[in-house]
């Protein structure tokens, strides 16, 4: 009687159209599409399509770790398959400092043995070369890992990546990554969200220009500096977002983050994985993050639309009300026109609800900064701005604003919705 059910169900699933076959394996999770990918071949060959779509891996779980690894290296019918590829280890490279070590935890046992990590490293390798579908990649290499050939991989265009998040490896820049694989739309850098003094030459070096100057080329992918939640090895709780280049033209937010807020259980599993390692993401958004800057070329009406669009965007992906707000901008070449900032207030306070706004002016190339106002005409900006924000009481995020701020000169205090202006001591 089994047998004749189980011929009945194999007959009634053949008889169904293509998407709703689709639609009933998008709800199988990782079990159940093993299973149905060993048994018929009609419907087996379609479910192990979707078991390998998406491959997240993760050093908590070594087992399937170096199980699937070595699956996909030396099947490469199935590596074929794979789209999505995260793999994340607890020791991972730091941007900060490559010799970090983490502090002892409960999560020391979930560390694959130094054996099994060598031949982990061999697997890898062999499975992205044979990865010819790969369109996102995410990838947080061991600290003890020669990350060379994964790089020679990634220079010899065996797939076509939109998007890669990545520890920003010594030696790989921006235009390189971008000759060799062309399609991309976002890179993702981890470790990267918090834009402080000692390693701003670091991403100097990783733009391999100055990243204000990404806008005139002719590829222009979102690049974003992720640091979220705390760390299992580092005593930082804070997190920050930022932008270093952006392009708003063809960007899909709902397919470009799929660590974030792809709903599927295969891109839940994936976000779970991620989420394990160097930061924290809460829900479907990230409520920890308490600061997000935007690296813009310039204070122009051009630029800080891009800006509001970008910021609009993204906001779809991560909680971004009751932040603060960084603007890092090059030495002026040309003054500031406030009336160009109104927009940029409008937007923040119908749909942020910011904390601070700030602008910072020592953003440059390395050895080239200067002043960017006369006290007169900053004095002359941060009053148009008070003025034009007490216009904008009717604004629900006026509220919550407590700071405006205009490099180190005189700032806006804003107490129950009333701007004031104020010399910064």
């Amino acid at each position: 009687m089994a047998s004749i059910e189980s011929s009945l169900a194999k007959g009634l699933y053949s008889g169904l159209p293509s998407e709703l076959r689709e639609e009933i394996l998008s709800y199988c999770d990782k079990g159940d599409l093993a299973a149905i990918s060993s048994t018929d071949k009609g419907f087996g060959a379609q479910a192990e399509r979707w078991l390998y779509r998406t491959v997240s891996l993760h050093e908590s779980r070594p087992v399937e770790l170096v199980k699937c690894l070595g699956t996909l290296a030396k099947n490469a019918k199935k590596a074929g398959l794979v789209e999505s590829l995260a793999i994340s280890f607890y020791e991972a490279i730091s941007f900060y400092d490559h010799n970090q070590k983490r502090t002892s935890t409960s999560e020391d046992s979930a560390i694959i043995s130094s054996m099994e990590l060598s031949m982990t490293h061999i697997r890898l390798i062999q499975a992205l070369s044979e990865m010819r579908s790969s369109t996102f990649l995410s990838l947080r290499p061991h600290a003890t890992m020669d990350t060379t050939l994964i790089m020679k991989i990634l220079g010899a265009r065996i797939f076509k990546l939109n998007s890669l998040f990545m520890t920003p490896l010594k030696n790989s820049t921006l235009p390189w990554l971008l000759e060799c694989q062309p399609a991309l739309e976002v890179i993702g850098l981890w470790g990267c969200g918090e834009y402080e003094c000692h390693f701003r030459s670091c991403i100097h070096r990783f733009l391999g220009m100055s990243p204000y100057a990404l806008n005139g080329s002719g590829n222009n992918p979102l690049v974003i500096g992720m640091s979220l939640g705390g760390s299992n090895f580092m005593n930082k709780t804070v997190s920050h977002i930022t932008l270093y280049s952006y392009d708003c033209t063809g960007l899909n937010f709902e397919e470009e983050f799929p660590v974030i807020n792809d709903g599927s259980l295969l891109g839940e599993h994936m976000w779970r994985d991620l989420s394990l390692g160097d930061f924290d993401v809460e829900g479907s958004g990230s409520d920890g993050i308490n600061e997000v800057s935007v690296v813009v070329p310039d204070l122009g009406p051009e630029s800080l639309l891009d800006a509001t669009q970008i910021l609009n965007n993204l906001g779809e992906v991560f909680n971004m009300c009751g932040k603060t707000f960084t603007f890092r901008v090059p030495p002026l070449q040309t003054p500031v026109d406030p009336k160009h900032l109104e927009p940029l207030f409008d937007f923040f306070l119908t749909s942020c609800c910011p904390r601070s706004i700030i602008f910072e002016f020592d953003f440059a190339p390395i050895g080239s900064r200067k002043d960017p106002f006369e006290e007169d005409e900053q004095l002359q900006i941060t009053q148009y701005i008070a003025d034009y924000l007490s216009d904008l009481k009717y604004l629900v995020g006026i509220s919550a604003l407590r700071r405006v701020e205009f490099g180190p000169g005189y700032i806006i205090e804003v107490d129950k919705g009333v701007p004031t202006v104020t010399r910064h001591a």
